[in-house]
């Protein structure tokens, strides 16, 4: 009997925010292009344009498939969310909450309204939120607000694109994840990783773009297609059931 895979040989997959070699987005380009799928690479500002050809470039030396488009949902383009975005909802300006709605909610909204009429049945959606958004606290208050509103909104798309376009509509949701949003001072690494380190039950270490990209490839696979609706917490155990 020959062993089963999770082949995604003749698939296409669309990676937003994929432009950056560390980061999450890249992570699951990799997984998904070293498992069959033919990646588009996804950047919004001329300056990240060299790292995400460099991200396709890693796919193509390792026999994958992948292109590079540069896309956003306005003229200015998505921009990175910074610490700036992290902290009391009474410190944040109004623009620093905006900012943090269009980049995490909206974007994912314009997106599902471009590309579903165009994907065949069989298709996936899998939506990047955060452990963030089941776990109240006030430095992520409207963080993780914007994150728990498109876990709404995942059930709402399973539900609204299932039976009528054989589409189904999943979330991962990473914890701390080793990236370069991470700042690079050993002790500055060490205060953002250590309190969620200790919380994790699966190791002492933080999570890595693998973890995240290895999740959503099971998403994306023909094993999951009796999924939907549903929500992978990819941080070592941080949130429980």
């Amino acid at each position: 009997m020959p062993a089963e895979t999770l082949s995604l040989a003749g698939n296409v997959a669309i990676v937003t925010g994929s432009g950056r070699e560390n980061g999450i987005g890249a992570g699951i380009a990799f997984a998904l292009a070293r498992n069959g799928a033919a990646v588009t690479i996804n950047y919004v500002s001329e300056s990240s344009a060299k790292r995400a050809e460099g991200v396709a470039q890693k796919i193509r030396n390792e026999g994958g498939k992948a292109t590079v488009i540069r896309a956003s949902v306005n003229e200015e383009g998505r921009k990175l969310l910074s610490r700036g975005n992290i902290g009391p909802t009474l410190a944040l300006s109004l623009d620093k909450v905006r900012e943090t709605f269009e980049v995490n909610l909206y974007g994912p909204l314009f997106m599902v309204r471009a590309v579903v009429p165009h994907m065949p049945p069989g298709g996936r959606i899998i939506n990047i939120t955060s452990a963030a958004a089941r776990m109240p606290s006030a430095t992520y208050g409207v963080y993780g607000s914007s994150k728990a509103a498109l876990d709404y909104l995942t059930a709402v798309w399973a539900e609204e694109f299932g039976k009528s376009r054989g589409i189904t509509v999943n979330s991962v949701g990473p914890g701390i994840v080793e990236t370069d949003i991470v700042p690079s001072d050993p002790e500055a690494r060490k205060a953002a990783f250590e309190p969620y380190v200790r919380m994790t039950r699966a190791a002492d270490r933080p999570g890595t773009i693998e973890d995240i990209g290895d999740t959503v490839l099971w998403f994306a696979s023909e094993k999951a297609r009796w999924i939907t609706a549903q929500h992978i917490s990819a941080s070592g155990g941080v949130t429980a059931l």
